[in-house]
C-alpha cells in the first residue's frame, strides 16, 4: 500500500494505490523482497517489488492527478501530523518494540530447537 501525508504513522496518511505480491510461506526474516521506487521528471511515481527467491515481481505506477489535495487540505494535514507528532512517535516506538520482541522469540526458539538436536546428537 503506498500512502500520502505527513504522518509517520500510515493510518493517518491517504492511500494513493496498493498491489499484493505474492510471496511462499517461510519462516520469520527468510523472504526477501527488494522494493524500489522511481520517480521521473513528470513526477510520477513508480514502485517495483521483487520477491528475490522467486524472481516474481510487480509494480504500480501513481500518477499526480489535478486538484488531488488543494492548498488548504495540505495546510490542514500538515497541522494534523504536527497535532499528532508526539503520539506518533510513542506508537511507532511501541511497534519497534514489539518487533524486536518478536525477533528476539524467533532467536530463541531457534537457538533451543539447535541445542535440542545438539543434545540427541551427543
Amino acid at each position: 500500500m503506498f500512502e500520502k501525508g505527513e504522518s509517520e504513522m500510515v493510518k493517518r496518511n491517504f492511500k494513493l494505490g496498493s498491489f499484493t505480491l505474492k510471496v511462499p510461506p517461510a519462516p520469520a526474516g527468510v523472504p526477501k523482497v527488494l522494493v524500489q521506487f522511481f520517480v521521473d521528471t513528470n513526477g510520477i511515481l513508480n514502485v517495483r517489488a521483487t520477491d528475490k527467491a522467486t524472481g516474481r515481481s510487480k509494480k504500480i505506477r501513481i500518477t499526480h492527478s489535478k486538484g488531488r489535495f488543494s492548498e488548504d487540505q495540505i495546510e490542514k494535514m500538515s497541522r494534523r501530523a504536527e497535532r499528532y507528532a508526539v503520539r506518533d512517535k510513542k506508537e511507532r516506538k511501541l511497534m519497534e518494540s514489539l518487533l524486536e520482541l518478536k525477533r528476539y522469540i524467533i532467536d530463541v526458539k531457534k537457538q533451543l530447537k539447535s541445542q535440542v538436536w545438539i543434545r540427541i546428537i551427543l
